[in-house]
C-alpha cells in the first residue's frame, strides 16, 4: 500500500509504502522501537481511514445508481479512491446543483463527470445533500 502523509494527516510532506498483506512496521521501517511503534499507530490510523473511503464511495456509487446515475470508474480491489466521478451529461448543472447544498466538486469542465469527495469525514449533512442534488439534477435532467 501506498500512502500519502499529507492526505492522512497535518504534515506537509511524506509518504510511505507498505508491501502485501499482513505486513509489518518492522518491514518498513528499520529504525527505533519508538518510530517503529509510531509507524505501526499511522499505519493502523491510515488503514482505518482508508476503509473509510472505500465505504465512502460504494455508498456514493448506490446514491448515484438509485438516482438512475452512476461511476465513470470500477473500484478495482485495493484501490483506495479519493474522489467519486459522477457520470453527468450536464456538468454544470450538475455542478450548481451540489454547490448550492455546500458540497464541493471538480470544476465543471470534464466532459461527462463530475468528482465528488469520499475522503473518510463525511457529515450526515452532506450524505443528505448528495441525495438531495442528485434527486434535483435528475429532474431538472428529465425536464
Amino acid at each position: 500500500m501506498a500512502f500519502s502523509l499529507p492526505k492522512l494527516f497535518p504534515v506537509s510532506s511524506g509518504g510511505l509504502l507498505a508491501n502485501g498483506p499482513g505486513f509489518e512496521s518492522a518491514d518498513v521501517c528499520k529504525s527505533t522501537e519508538s518510530d517503529r511503534g509510531w509507524l505501526t499507530s499511522l499505519l493502523a490510523q491510515a488503514s482505518e481511514r482508508s476503509t473509510r473511503h472505500v465505504a465512502h464511495w460504494q455508498r456514493l456509487d448506490r446514491i448515484a445508481n438509485a438516482s438512475g446515475l452512476g461511476s465513470v470508474d470500477h473500484l478495482a480491489p485495493g484501490v483506495i479512491p479519493q474522489a467519486y466521478r459522477l457520470r453527468v451529461t450536464r456538468q454544470f448543472a450538475a455542478s450548481q446543483q451540489f454547490a448550492s447544498r455546500l458540497i464541493e466538486s471538480t470544476p465543471p469542465f470534464y466532459v461527462g463527470w463530475l468528482a465528488l469527495p469520499c475522503h473518510a469525514n463525511l457529515s450526515d449533512h452532506y450524505w443528505q445533500a448528495v441525495e438531495v442534488a442528485l434527486a434535483a439534477y435528475r429532474q431538472e435532467r428529465a425536464s
